[in-house]
C-alpha cells in the first residue's frame, strides 16, 4: 500500500516505514479530493491511534465519508461518532443464517441432504446465534464433507467466528472471560459477584484513580459490549 501511495505522488516505489512521512504522503493524496474510506471489522480501540489516523483525513474535501464496521459497540464513542450516525444491526433470523450456511457448505449448489444431516445443520445454525460471519465460517468448514461425524464434531466445537471475538480481546479481558468458563452453561452472572471473584483472583490491577470495583465494572461492560 505504501508503494502505491508513493507512486501516486510521483515518487519512486521504495518502501516507506516512517509514520510521519506516510502521513505527509496521505495529505498530498487527499488535498482537494473527496474521500470514501471503508474500514471493515475494526478492532483498534486506542483513541491515540485514531487521532493519528484522523490528521491526514482532515485535508479531504467536505462531503467525504468514513464508514466503519465493528463488533465492539464502544468503538463509536472512541472515534467520536455522533449517535444519530450509528447503525446497530440486529442478528439474522435462523432461516437467513441457514441460507448462508448452505450456500458456503455446498458451494452455492442446491443439493439434497439427508434428514439426519439437515437436523445437525439446523442445530449448527442455531448455535451461530444469528451471526452471518459464523454461519459463513461454519459452512466453509463443512464444504463437500457430507459426513455425520464431521458435522457432529463442528456442532460440539466453538465456532471459528465466535472464537475470533475472543482472540481479539486484550489480555486483561481474556483472563476474565476465560474465568467465566468455570461456571455451568446457562449460568446467570451477577455483575458484582463476578467482580468480587475477579478481585480474589488478582485480575483487577491497581489504578490511581479508580477503585478495584470500578475497574471490574469497566471490564464487565467491555465484555458485554
Amino acid at each position: 500500500m505504501t508503494k502505491t501511495m508513493v507512486q501516486a505522488c510521483g515518487g519512486d516505489t521504495r518502501d516507506i516505514t516512517e509514520f510521519s512521512l506516510l502521513q505527509a504522503i496521505l495529505v498530498d493524496l487527499l488535498k482537494g479530493k473527496r474521500l470514501l474510506l471503508v474500514l471493515d471489522e475494526v478492532w483498534i480501540m486506542e483513541k491515540a491511534a485514531w487521532e493519528r489516523l484522523g490528521q491526514p483525513l482532515k485535508f479531504a474535501l467536505r462531503g467525504s465519508r468514513l464508514v466503519m464496521t465493528s463488533r465492539n459497540a464502544e468503538l463509536a464513542t472512541i472515534v467520536g461518532c455522533d449517535q444519530r450516525r450509528q447503525l446497530r444491526l440486529n442478528c439474522l433470523p435462523d432461516a437467513s443464517c441457514w441460507s448462508i450456511w448452505k450456500w458456503h457448505a455446498f458451494d452455492g449448489r442446491d443439493l439434497e441432504i439427508s434428514p439426519q444431516l439437515a437436523s445437525i445443520g439446523e442445530e449448527i445454525v442455531k448455535r451461530c446465534k444469528g451471526l452471518p460471519l459464523a454461519a459463513k465460517a461454519a459452512g466453509g468448514l463443512l464444504r463437500f464433507k457430507p459426513c455425520e461425524e464431521k458435522w457432529y464434531e463442528l456442532m460440539n466445537e466453538i465456532l471459528p467466528a465466535v472464537r475470533l471475538s475472543y482472540d481479539h480481546l486484550p489480555v486483561h479481558l481474556k483472563r476474565c472471560f476465560a474465568y467465566c468458563s468455570l461456571f455451568p452453561k446457562g449460568y446467570i452472572f451477577e455483575r458484582e459477584e463476578l467482580i468480587r471473584l475477579w478481585m480474589a483472583q488478582g485480575f483487577l490491577p491497581y489504578h490511581e484513580r479508580l477503585q478495584p470495583e470500578d475497574v471490574g465494572r469497566k471490564y464487565f461492560n467491555d465484555l458485554v459490549g
